[in-house]
């Protein structure tokens, strides 16, 4: 697929999601009534994503895939009929002309694979209000030892946000994504509490969330975190990201 035909796969793609700004989304709707060739692409996607959640078509779709892959180096015409005719519906037919591009992109996505591309293990230095002195718990937790972080969470009285926070992150490491989301809320819900430590509880919940599959969960939180600038994980939440979680939430 060339560059420009892959810019126009992508952009539909986002003005379809609804995570475009507003002059880009003005514009992909200009391109879109005024361009016969992104009209008809737009109409193709809008399709594409009617066939993918109201056929089931996912099944299909896989062997599809690898059908393709074992005959792409004798694509003729005759291939091209024999793959599409057990699939006669307009739905399946659709998802193999639209494009490579969404096709591959649905096909191959994960809730795994967005977690891991987007998770960064924290670096306890980089912790605001770090003192001097750090508590046995800190000391675990610079170490990487995530189980005896829990561990001495467990036995605390009290616990601060920055305790609750690096339990969390040792519950995301151990990939105990019910924990990790439950001291995330805690320090985000904490109406009385000192607010430390609440911006990085919401980007790494929305990443629990992806892990879990609570899409619906995830994304107000990912949309809070990219349209505030001055949010400190701002940069790490892009459209792509957002666009990700839209497209797991189709499979």
């Amino acid at each position: 697929m060339d560059e420009s035909l892959l810019n126009m796969h992508e952009r539909l793609v986002n003005h379809l999601d609804g995570i475009s700004g507003e002059e880009e989304r003005k514009a992909v709707a200009q391109l879109i009534a005024s361009d016969r060739e992104w009209n008809k692409a737009w109409e193709d996607l809008n399709e594409t994503k009617a066939a993918i959640l109201h056929f089931g078509l996912k099944e299909k779709i896989v062997g599809i895939h690898e059908e393709m892959k074992t005959e792409r180096q004798s694509a003729n015409k005759t291939v091209y009929r024999r793959l599409v005719r057990p699939f006669l519906g307009v739905a399946a037919a659709l998802i193999l002309l639209v494009g490579g591009y969404y096709f591959y992109r649905i096909y191959s996505i994960s809730s795994e694979k967005v977690f891991e591309s987007n998770y960064v293990s924290y670096d306890l230095g980089t912790l605001r209000g770090a003192n001097d002195q750090p508590s046995e718990l800190e000391q675990a937790f610079r170490r990487k030892d995530h189980a005896s972080v829990l561990r001495i969470y467990s036995k605390l009285d009290t616990a601060t946000n920055k305790e609750k926070f690096l339990a969390g992150i040792a519950s995301l490491e151990t990939r105990d994504y019910r924990s990790a989301k439950t001291f995330f809320k805690n320090i985000i819900e904490d109406k009385q509490g000192s607010g430390l430590y609440k911006d990085e509880s919401e980007y790494y919940l929305s990443l629990s969330f992806i892990a879990s599959k609570e899409y619906d969960q995830a994304l107000p939180l990912l949309k809070k975190i990219r349209d505030e600038k001055q949010h400190p994980y701002h940069q790490e939440v892009d459209d792509k990201l957002i666009q990700d979680v839209k497209l797991l939430k189709w499979k």
